[in-house]
């Protein structure tokens, strides 16, 4: 017969195994009852799990039909929304196991534990969340720890270190790796941005959510600030280049480069379009033709995202005119005729007061005329003329007193047999 410090021993090492095992279905998924790989290691900090589950009836009937074989319940629970119904001392071990399983998963690196990783980081984020809306454990557990009396301002301190310290570690890992353009700063920074975006209990005091949300985007500036700061510092080297166009179009096309890798960010884009238009300029004084039509391309899609981001965002109104001008750039360069008065007509409806946008879409379309008259026929003349001359209206209402477009009308007047007195 086992005496009492036998059973706690036994009890102690079938938790032990029991933990083990919901630990790897998280880590893991759904190959963890196939896998023969060695398990997954649970942080010392997060082992308490199970005996902070007993302190809760339905834990400790949860355990009891987990150690009989069934996990069903227990995987329930560990699977429910948390709310702040929950003890502290439980919604905290379930923070700790659930940032130690989001570690495992994210170094297991197979197929889906990135998104295992993500959603257990969320649910570590929601325990910390409703922990520090209620305050007063974790105030009482940095006095217990401290061991001594602190100033209260110390203790908030602690307390706030605790429960941000996934965040902040979220946001050293992006920083880390903004410049390169690393696969695991990308993912930290896409972490960053459900968390700022996540929906958290709706016990979590407001106060506490504005504050997770704060120090994500916090970290996210963080890291693209860093990453843009470089760029800026080689631009500033450009300068004094002799090959100085050269060089920032290749600034440009890393600017382009860190622009997708953030997953489009508003503020990459912004510094990138307003070099981009100085910088254009300079290649367009050069007539530097090719080089100006290459950085256009390179710059698409962030123009494209720019200006459907003015159209539909009051706030981004302040930088149709630079947007505007980057159209214009890719409509006086561009090859085909149909897509550069699109391009044009986009930047004219950013920006109606546009100069360069009025005096280039006038002119593609006295080009649209010339073109429409080179290749009138016998069939659907007058379809035809009609056309060219709603264009080069249009042209004059735009900018009038384009030569282009006065020569046009005296042309098209011959071809149409109109006589002007």
């Amino acid at each position: 017969m086992l005496g009492t410090a036998e059973r706690a021993l036994l009890e102690r090492l079938e938790d032990e195994s029991l933990l083990e095992r919901v630990f790897r279905r998280r880590v893991e998924g759904a190959v963890a009852q196939r896998t023969t790989a060695p398990a997954p290691v649970i942080a010392p900090r997060a082992a308490g799990l199970l005996l902070a589950m007993r302190g809760t009836e339905p834990g400790r009937e949860a355990l009891e039909r987990a150690h009989a074989g069934d996990l069903t319940a227990l995987d329930a629970l560990l699977d429910a929304p948390l709310d702040g119904s929950a003890p502290p001392r439980l919604l905290h071990h379930l923070a700790l196991f659930f940032a130690s399983a989001a570690d495992g998963a994210r170094e297991l690196g197979s197929s889906g534990s990135e998104e295992r990783a993500a959603t257990l980081e969320l649910r570590a984020l929601e325990a910390w969340a409703l922990l520090l809306s209620e305050q007063r454990y974790l105030t009482q557990l940095a006095e217990r720890v401290a061991g001594v009396t602190l100033p209260q301002a110390e203790i908030q301190a602690a307390v706030e270190a605790a429960a941000l310290e996934r965040v902040r570690g979220l946001a050293q890992r992006a920083a880390a790796g903004a410049e390169q353009h690393t696969v695991d700063a990308r993912a930290a920074l896409g972490l960053l941005r459900r968390f700022e975006a996540h929906t958290y209990p709706a016990e979590s005091s407001e106060a506490v959510v504005k504050r997770l949300r704060a120090e994500c985007v916090r970290g996210i500036r963080q890291a693209i600030d860093g990453a843009l700061a470089m760029l800026t510092d080689r631009f500033a080297q450009a300068e004094a280049d002799p090959d100085g166009l050269r060089v920032e179009r290749e600034i440009l096309g890393d600017a382009a480069a860190l622009y997708a890798w953030s997953e489009r960010d508003w503020y990459v884009a912004l510094f990138t379009l307003e070099r981009a238009q100085t910088t254009g300029w300079s290649i367009y004084k050069a007539k530097q033709w090719p080089a100006l039509g290459a950085l256009c391309e390179v710059l698409r899609p962030m123009v494209n995202d720019a200006a459907e981001r003015v159209s539909t965002d009051p706030s981004a109104l302040p930088y149709s005119s630079l947007v505007a001008q980057m159209l214009v750039f890719r409509a006086e360069m561009g090859s085909v005729l149909a897509t550069r008065i699109l391009d044009a007509e986009r930047a004219l409806r950013l920006c109606d007061t546009h100069r360069n946008a009025r005096v280039i879409l006038a002119d593609l379309l006295a080009e649209r005329a010339n073109v429409t008259l080179d290749s009138t026929g016998v069939l659907g003349r007058d379809a035809a003329l009609a056309d060219a001359r709603r264009d080069l209206d249009r042209a004059d209402q735009l900018w009038a007193g384009l030569p282009r477009v006065a020569s046009l009308r005296k042309r098209l007047d011959r071809t149409s047999g109109v006589v002007r007195g």
